[in-house]
């Protein structure tokens, strides 16, 4: 089998220049010019004319393969949609990129060409490995060029600018598509037993795509239900739907705590505010306008998370917000700025290094989650006064191992193990607050426990301060110092400013 012979059958039962090409393995900027295309494959083009040559005969003779998705009636459609979208100029981003919703029809119809060609060239094509570059695929290359054309944006392979999503439907789909029933029944009696939210649908692509190739089904029972060669269909592929989104933005930063009445996240129990705000309440509240997106739409995670009575010091603890379908792509340095300092204004906390990030680089915050240090400092409270005693027994330098079951307090929201965890290092000293009183600074993997560490939970965590000096002592106040974590990029203010 050569070129032409595919070529030439393929046109003669129905299909597309376009598509032709499909099935000649073309690629990418091929399908810009697909008459270039198809002589370079050393094809003759003056064959049978076909539907697509007769724009008036478009309507009841599209292609059996694509259902006229590659005739110039839907690009045409695209390129008026693009330029009269009421949404894209909503959207200040650089960048541009196209996805698209087919219906699974176009599939199925794959698949009867496919079987078409194993038996018109056996031998030449492959049970389970389709003859044909995907549809979607192809039809990029040319929606890309309109993409460009029209909105005068590059595009963004990796889909962080602007999102135009293009879904399309078919006439009478589902009542083709049930007579796969007969065609594969055990599938779909195995899907009848699964959970309610997996029968949503009919049948999703994927599933088609993993039960419905020629080495899973049966042929016979195949032709019987569905014509090959496929016919000439009734109807086309109609475009349904233009949707825009703007990128996910992932805007990092660090942030102090000063407050030990303040939780990270807003705190809601049985429907009602525990308290009136929280760390992410106040970020939040500074960014939304600017990207134009609901407060309540932003996902706030941060490096670990302090208790409500923790203050977070020093250098501060690194978060991302992640913001989904914003309307523009990056801060100017003076907004960043600004937005810092309208922030750092209420007092209870203070924000730095706001900037835009990738979604690759905030991986950085979950890599090496449990090896992570964090340094704490620590007020304690004994019965006994301080000696020299109890200072040695709890300067450690060399650290210890600690096993901690999980604490009482957070038991109703975190399975029951046993967590081991390294102190790194510790040291005790005298504070002037009473004589009864000592100031512990500890570096801690990830993950620790430090008030645990400190009273031991009822032996929960041992061994434990209370343990290593055999002496009852509690903990009053604790305050992160460090986050052994370089990220995001420090920002240097003197050269932006």
């Amino acid at each position: 089998m050569n070129n032409q012979d595919l070529y030439t059958f393929l046109r003669s039962i129905g299909t597309c220049q376009h598509c032709c090409l499909r099935y000649l393995q073309g690629k990418g900027s091929e399908y810009l010019n697909v008459f270039a295309s198809l002589k370079k494959k050393e094809v003759t083009l003056e064959d049978v004319p076909t539907p697509e040559d007769d724009p008036k005969k478009f309507k009841e003779n599209p292609c059996v393969a694509c259902l006229g998705l590659f005739q110039s009636k839907i690009i045409d459609e695209i390129t008026e949609a693009l330029k009269t979208h009421p949404d894209l100029p909503k959207y200040d981003c650089p960048t541009v990129s196209a996805a698209f919703s087919f219906p699974i029809i176009l599939q199925l119809r794959q698949l009867i060409l496919w079987v078409t060609l194993l038996k018109r060239f056996p031998g030449e094509f492959k049970q389970d490995e389709p003859p044909d570059i995907p549809i979607k695929d192809c039809f990029r290359a040319i929606v890309n060029q309109k993409l460009v054309e029209v909105l005068k944006k590059p595009l963004d392979p990796n889909a962080n600018g602007i999102l135009v999503t293009f879904e399309f439907n078919f006439e009478n789909e589902l009542e083709i598509l049930t007579k796969l029933t007969l065609v594969n029944p055990k599938y779909f009696k195995d899907r009848s037993q699964m959970s309610k939210k997996f029968k949503k649908e009919f049948l999703t692509r994927n599933a088609f795509e993993q039960n419905f190739i020629p080495a899973k089904i049966n042929l016979v029972r195949f032709k019987e239900q569905y014509p090959v060669p496929p016919e000439i269909p009734s109807y086309t592929l109609e475009m349904t739907s233009v949707k825009v989104n703007g990128p996910i933005v992932f805007v990092a930063g660090r942030y102090c705590k000063f407050s030990r009445r303040l939780s990270q996240s807003p705190w809601v129990l049985d429907g009602k505010k525990v308290m009136e705000d929280s760390v992410q309440q106040y970020i939040t509240e500074q960014i939304y306008e600017f990207f134009q997106v609901p407060e309540n739409t932003i996902i706030f995670s941060s490096s670990g998370r302090e208790d409500v009575d923790v203050r977070c010091l020093d250098d501060g603890r690194p978060f991302i917000l992640e913001i989904p379908d914003a309307k523009k792509a990056d801060i100017p340095f003076e907004i960043a700025r600004k937005m810092e300092n309208e922030v750092n204004k209420c007092g209870k906390i203070s924000i730095k290094d706001l900037q835009v990030v990738t979604r690759e680089s905030t991986a950085l915050l979950r890599h090496g989650e449990e090896d992570k240090k964090k340094v704490y400092r620590a007020l304690c409270a004994l019965k006994v006064p301080v000696t020299d005693e109890i200072l040695q027994k709890l300067t450690l330098p060399e650290g210890f191992t600690i096993n901690q079951t999980t604490p009482i307090r957070v038991l109703h929201r975190r399975p029951l193990l046993v967590r081991p965890r390294r102190i790194y290092c510790m040291r005790a000293s005298r504070t002037s607050v009473s004589d009864k009183a000592l100031v512990l600074e500890v570096t801690t993997q990830a993950g620790t426990y430090v008030k645990e560490l400190v009273h031991s939970d009822f032996g929960r965590s041992h061994p434990s301060c209370k343990s290593l000096i055999g002496e009852e002592i509690d903990l009053v106040a604790l305050d992160v110092m460090a986050i052994d974590l370089d990220w995001p990029p420090k920002i240097d203010y003197s050269t932006n400013s």
